[in-house]
């Protein structure tokens, strides 16, 4: 896991002038507005070598064709290099995957493949596997797996995550996600989660120094 480093601010961009940068960038569009956010932002995942741009939901405005087009309205602040990367961060507890996810999948920006950190059914199944297995059953809604988290946790808070109690499990998140089974449509089936794949991403650009 990578040493507490706190992450300088976002590559500021002033009109049409770009700004030069040695690391990379992983712009990351949420569905919430504030629970990927937090986490994401942890100090454990801020490092030289990679720049986290994160793009929460603004104005209960989380359907995926808005989260598109936030990453895209992000992205077009920035020289985009090769070594790059445009991620959503989605649920599928909401969404019609034909006329609502399916758009997404072969979604680019600027010519940059836009990747897909999706949960089934919620962000909150890759919170859970700090903590446990992967349940063995599908989990109906957002709202029992948030009641599963706070099983666990004594408590649970959207908008206010500790990075203290999630970060020293994040590498058994990581493992317990990749037991994720897949349906036809390339999309975690319930309950399975695609997030520990742009966790791991992250932490592998950490340089040796600063782990």
């Amino acid at each position: 896991m990578a040493r507490k480093i706190r992450n300088k601010p976002a590559i500021a961009v002033s009109g049409a002038r770009k700004v030069h940068r040695d690391a990379s960038l992983i712009v990351i569009a949420c569905e919430g507005e504030k629970t990927e956010a937090e986490y994401l932002n942890f100090s454990c995942f801020q490092n030289s070598r990679v720049k986290l741009c994160i793009v929460p939901s603004k104005e209960g405005k989380s359907a995926p064709v808005y989260i598109l087009e936030n990453l895209e309205e992000e992205a077009q602040k920035y020289d985009l290099k090769q070594g790059d990367q445009l991620w959503i961060v989605i649920d599928t507890d909401r969404w019609i995957f034909e006329t609502q996810i399916k758009p997404l999948l072969n979604a680019k920006i600027k010519k940059f493949p836009v990747q897909l950190a999706v949960s089934n059914p919620c962000f909150e199944l890759f919170l859970y596997l700090h903590f446990s297995s992967m349940p063995e059953s599908p989990v109906k809604d957002s709202k029992t797996m948030e009641k599963m988290l706070r099983s666990r946790l004594g408590q649970y808070s959207k908008a206010n995550l500790s990075e203290e109690t999630y970060a020293p499990n994040i590498q058994v998140a990581i493992q317990e996600a990749e037991k994720t089974e897949y349906g036809t449509n390339s999309l975690p089936q319930n309950p399975g989660t695609d997030v520990g794949k742009l966790i791991k991403i992250i932490l592998s650009k950490c340089p040796v120094s600063e782990r």
